[in-house]
C-alpha cells in the first residue's frame, strides 16, 4: 500500500510539475512569481490557491483525469493566484 501511494505521489509531482512548468511562461512575462506546487487528497475540489503564499495545491485524484483537464486546473489556479495582485494594481 505504501509503495503504491509513494509511486502515485511521484507521478503527481512529475505530471503536475511538468504542466505547471509548461504553463508558467505565460504568467512569468507579467512578472508573476512561480507558485510552489503541493499535492494532497481533497474531498470536494480539484485544486486551490493561496495567492499571498504563492502556493497551488492540487488534488491527487486529478491524476486520473485527462491531461487537458489537468492543464485547465493548473492554469485556473495560477490565474486565481494572480487576481488579487491585479486588483491591487487597479
Amino acid at each position: 500500500q505504501q509503495l503504491v501511494t509513494r509511486y502515485l505521489d511521484r507521478q503527481c509531482e512529475a505530471i503536475f510539475g511538468e504542466v505547471l512548468d509548461q504553463a508558467y511562461p505565460s504568467f512569468q512575462k507579467y512578472g508573476v512569481a512561480k507558485p510552489q506546487l503541493r499535492i494532497r487528497s481533497m474531498d470536494t475540489r480539484w485544486g486551490s490557491c493561496l495567492p499571498k503564499k504563492l502556493i497551488i495545491t492540487l488534488n491527487k485524484q486529478l491524476l486520473e483525469a485527462p491531461r487537458n483537464c489537468i492543464e485547465y486546473v493548473v492554469v485556473h489556479e495560477a490565474v486565481s493566484g494572480t487576481a488579487p495582485l491585479a486588483e491591487n494594481e487597479v
